[in-house]
């Protein structure tokens, strides 16, 4: 974590309770610790106090009864005493007596593993607490009889909080507050006089969003420190997906003048929310205790965002922490109080009961004993459980014939949500038993069949837990690239084999050569990097000369493949020529986020700020200018339509779209669409179609004769990803709220719908239509379609790797016997069961 030179104060604040706030502090009071920072928690919520539930395994005193447990409110108190007793005719005060009581250190609570040591992270970090003070009878008592009048007027009240705050940020990297909620006269100390950056927490309802952003307006303009305010959407359900986009898009509207002006909103909201998983709603656990089968179901990668924009970048991922405390930890965190143990202690089943009674079963089925017997055992005494009678019906299975059994496990697996590792083993061990060239998809064998829907319930596949903005596939559809700005660029085989997590590709950005030869990538320093698109293996690299570069911005060959483009932070411009390599030119243009070659690779276009300028290699100078774009161009997409002149469309901050036409004289610009919102685009392979979307739909337009005329209009929604397949007959559209869907181009009907766990950043599809890749969150997945009329199968081989490629372990020897009996072992992912 890069070091700062005095610590943050953050504090959490929402308007109305029920926001998982507390909840939401305390996730990346972990993420902070484990990066190596000292980290110190403050519950400044007096009235009601309840950040100790989510620190409970790690404290002695869990209810905060003890002497020991003096907090906050103890703290203020103590001071206000000092300064209230009568001093000494000898005695004085010097002006800034009270630092020395401004150190709130010796009222923490260092956090300790269940163990009794101090809760140190693996790279060293650590939490320290402040509760909001000692609970029983007296704590609403000393709450309500402190005067915070008497403390500001009498006692320099303001002073003394300035002190607290300078000896905070001294001793720590990150200081977290858990605000009070609602407006009152003191609830300035939170927003306003304490903290660098406030988390603005809120609901999805009118009161909730607009309490919260007229306390964080108010803050902003109350300080006259630079207060950042990160708005923070919380409680995301999308059960009711157009409410949920009615009132992100009002929450926007509302928090806009919080945001800072060079924030970007879309990837901003993109990031920001945290989603709403019932099981969070009965206990306080934390997220980053959980064992991350699935983080689409987690609220870890939520909390790892918030972390990174907090720290601007320098945290952004949980740090593993170190075991077995991490294990003993969620088990306090799973204990349930006596009353809940009690309510469940008739249905807690003995493992080694239930075994001996389901091997019993097993022999009672194999000497023809009615189910009446089975029943009869059980009213003897015998209380048997799900998980029971299950152990009951695999062991009773034919190990002769396992695959259906496999089948049914692994949907029962995957349909209750219990274990996706162990739902893929099973998938991939069922297709192993498989003849490796049978297909396996709705036209094959009833195992077939059922194998297929299986691995559909195991999509989208999960190829990389890391968050990437764009997904490249390559022309032949064989391998993929993920690249997120400023990160790590990954390369991917396709379809995935077993458990490949990709290889380092690069940074920043990324394409591919059209002939499938090469992947060009930024590199370190500003560099450029081209690669083999195969293995990775690095065969040419561009030194940017400018030592004040630090990436590559975006990176293009010209489709004819003999040009590689790329743009640089600085603003250099860098056209090369392929195979030989060699930089040919280079250019100054500020600002370029986007590159395009026109289709007959002649000029390279460049969007930077309000300008669009076309280079090319033969020339110094652009060759082409195209302007007037208001606060500066969002979009850009080449065309090259049947009378072969050079056609693009634009799309600027105030929502204008238009086409511009290269001519022998000055560039013509015709206005296709002006609509505030506008922000994507994307042209048909043969140039005949244009889709550009907005804040409700997505209009098509045709493009002849150099005009556009408006075709139709689909209810997409505000869309974060749009393109067209290869062959021009789908549509491919992303959501804000996780949805990726699949058009038909010929009747503009929906075809599939995919659902994922965060918005969707970026897709592609490969060119035989059978995957669609995706950028959503944390991650980057791979779904797979389901069209009618599409060829559905796939080999079983595929299906083994497909499946494989969503486990990181093997069936235990146990399983093992549970389905095979004395079977001999066998490898399944690529490891021999033995092992494990």
């Amino acid at each position: 974590m890069a070091l700062l030179s005095s610590g943050r104060i953050i504090t959490f604040y929402s308007y109305k309770g029920g926001t998982g706030r507390s909840m939401a502090l305390a996730n990346v009071a972990w993420v902070l610790a484990s990066s190596g920072a000292r980290v110190l928690v403050v519950d400044w919520d007096l009235e009601a106090p309840g950040l100790h539930r989510y620190f409970r395994p790690f404290l002695n005193d869990k209810e905060l009864i003890r002497e020991e447990s003096a907090g906050l409110i103890d703290f203020m108190t103590d001071f206000v005493q000092t300064m209230a007793t009568p001093l000494q005719p000898s005695e004085s005060r010097k002006e800034d007596w009270y630092e020395k009581h401004a150190d709130i250190s010796k009222w923490t609570k260092r956090l300790l593993w269940p163990s009794g040591e101090d809760a140190k992270t693996s790279l060293g970090g650590y939490i320290d607490f402040v509760p909001a003070g000692r609970q029983g009878p007296g704590y609403a008592r000393r709450v309500n009889s402190f005067d915070w009048a008497g403390f500001y007027e009498k006692y320099n009240g303001g002073a003394f909080l300035d002190a607290v705050r300078r000896a905070m940020v001294a001793n720590y990297d990150w200081v977290l507050i858990d605000s009070r909620t609602g407006v009152s006269d003191t609830s300035g100390i939170c927003t306003i006089q304490l903290p660098d950056t406030l988390v603005a927490c809120f609901t999805l309802n009118y009161q909730s969003i607009d309490g919260t952003a007229a306390v964080a307006k108010s803050a902003a303009t109350g300080t006259k420190r630079n207060l950042r305010i990160l708005p923070l959407p919380t409680r995301l359900d999308g059960n009711e997906e157009q409410m949920l986009k009615a009132m992100m898009t009002y929450a926007r509207t509302a928090f806009e003048p919080c945001l800072e002006p060079h924030i970007d909103r879309d990837a901003y909201w993109l990031d920001m929310g945290v989603p709403y998983f019932s099981r969070y709603a009965y206990s306080e656990k934390l997220a980053p205790f959980e064992v991350q089968v699935s983080r689409s179901t987690s609220t870890l990668p939520a909390m790892e965002r918030l972390a990174s924009h907090i720290t601007e970048g320098r945290v952004t991922s949980l740090q593993a922490l170190p075991e077995p405390y991490r294990e003993q930890t969620l088990a306090e965190f799973e204990q349930l109080p006596e009353t809940a143990l009690q309510a469940t202690e008739s249905k807690k089943v003995n493992p080694d009961r239930v075994l001996m009674f389901a091997r019993r079963g097993w022999y009672q089925l194999r000497t023809n004993m009615t189910l009446v017997s089975l029943v009869a055992v059980s009213v003897a005494g015998l209380e048997i459980s799900k998980s029971g009678l299950d152990w009951w019906r695999r062991l009773s299975s034919s190990p002769q014939n396992p695959i259906s059994t496999l089948i049914a496990d692994a949907r029962k697996e995957l349909e209750a949500g219990r274990n996706r590792e162990h739902g893929a083993l099973l998938i991939a061990e069922a297709a192993a038993r498989l003849d490796p060239a049978s297909v396996v998809g709705p036209g094959g064998s009833a195992d077939a069949q059922q194998l297929y829907q299986a691995l559909m319930e195991l999509q989208p596949l999960t190829l990389q837990k890391s968050q990437k903005d764009t997904v490249l596939i390559r022309p032949d559809g064989l391998r993929m690239v993920g690249v997120a700005a400023k990160q790590g660029a990954s390369l991917f085989r396709l379809p995935p084999q077993g458990n490949d997590k990709g290889s380092s590709a690069g940074y920043s950005a990324a394409a591919f050569s059209p002939d499938n030869r090469f992947l060009a990538a930024g590199g370190r320093n500003g560099s450029l990097l081209v690669m083999d698109a195969d293995s990775g293996r690095q065969v040419w690299q561009w030194e940017n000369p400018d030592p004040n570069s630090a990436w590559v911005i975006a990176v293009t060959f010209s489709p004819s493949g003999n040009l590689l483009a790329a743009a640089t932070d600085t603003g250099d411009i860098v056209i090369s020529a392929v195979d030989p390599w060699k930089e040919l030119k280079r250019f100054k243009q500020l600002g370029v986020r986007i590159l395009a070659f026109t289709p007959d690779s002649a000029y390279l276009s460049a969007a930077g700020f309000d300008t669009v300028h076309w280079w090319t290699p033969k020339s110094d100078k652009a060759v082409e200018s195209f302007r007037q774009h208001k606060k500066g161009v969002v979009a850009m997409a080449m065309s090259l339509i049947e009378d072969k002149q050079r056609r693009m469309v634009t799309i600027d901050y105030v929502g204008t779209a238009r086409l511009w036409t290269q001519t022998a004289n000055l560039p013509e610009v015709t206005s296709i669409a002006n609509e505030p919102g506008l922000d994507r685009l994307a042209f048909s392979p043969d140039g005949h179609l244009l889709a550009v979307s907005g804040k409700k739909d997505t209009k098509i337009f045709e493009m002849t004769d150099g005009k556009s005329n408006l075709k139709t209009s689909l209810a997409t929604g505000e869309l974060t990803a749009l393109t067209f397949s290869e062959d021009g007959r789908w549509l491919l559209t992303g959501s804000f709220v996780g949805t990726a869907q699949i058009w038909d181009v010929a009747t503009w009907r929906p075809l599939q719908k995919v659902d994922f766990a965060a918005a969707v950043a970026s897709l592609a599809l490969t060119p035989n239509r059978k995957y669609l890749a995706v950028a959503s969150g944390d991650r980057v997945s791979l779904a797979l379609t389901q069209v009618t009329g599409l060829d559905q199968g796939f080999p079983a081989s595929q299906v083994r790797g497909l499946a494989c490629s969503q486990t990181e372990r093997q069936l235990t020897l146990e399983e093992w016997k549970t389905y095979f009996g004395n079977e001999p072992l066998r490898y399944t992912c690529g490891q021999t069961s033995a092992a494990h």
